[in-house]
């Protein structure tokens, strides 16, 4: 391998590892997601799996919750707080209290 290459899977090792460590840093969201997402909850009938509404203020550890870095979408908030930019709810069969089908529902 010559320096060239060298230095080129160097750089791009790099920047793996820099995606690899801001991936995991610990970010709270935001409390407006919080309050949406608890909102969003308490009008479905069943629990959804992985999300510990009463205990867990940070939504970003929520199974089915990707955050992102409040900085690196260009937003001004505070330090660590990250925004949901996806909420992944397939196969999970959800209902409203009205009983009404939210997602995925079977016909029946």
């Amino acid at each position: 391998m010559g320096i060239l290459e060298f230095w080129v899977v160097l750089i791009v090792l790099g920047f793996c590892l820099q995606a690899q460590v801001l991936n995991s840093q610990n970010f709270t969201c935001s409390s407006n997601d919080l309050k949406a997402l608890r909102d969003f909850v308490s009008a479905v009938e069943s629990p959804i799996g992985g999300w510990d509404t009463d205990s867990s203020s940070n939504c970003c550890n929520w199974v089915g919750i990707t955050c992102k870095s409040s900085s690196s979408l260009g937003l001004n908030y505070p330090l660590n707080s990250s925004r949901v930019v996806h909420v992944e709810l397939g196969q999970r069969r959800l209902r409203s209290r009205s009983g009404s089908c939210l997602a995925d529902c079977s016909i029946s």
